[in-house]
């Protein structure tokens, strides 16, 4: 992807998230993260806890199976933005 269309994707990404929001229900699919192992997880959930302004409260695979399809669209398209600002 070239940093133009991270930083498009990253814009959309936050829009749906903050829609999906909105939404009564945010369970993400299980299927979406069938290949995801423990340490992913766990690393992932730990990027998330420090952009979130939570460390101390997002380490483990419980905390990372409580988040909810919003918190991965805002999160992934923050890291997108950050890619295409530093491309």
């Amino acid at each position: 992807m070239t940093a133009k269309e991270k930083e498009l994707a990253g814009f959309l990404l936050e829009k749906a998230g903050d829609e999906f929001g909105n939404h009564g229900c945010n369970d993400m699919d299980p299927w979406l993260l069938k290949n995801w192992s423990d340490e992913d997880k766990v690393t992932f959930i730990r990027e998330f806890g420090a952009w979130n302004g939570d460390p101390d409260n997002w380490k483990t695979v419980e905390d990372f199976n409580c988040l909810g399809d919003d918190c991965f669209m805002g999160f992934l398209a923050h890291k997108l933005k950050m890619e295409a600002i530093t491309a």
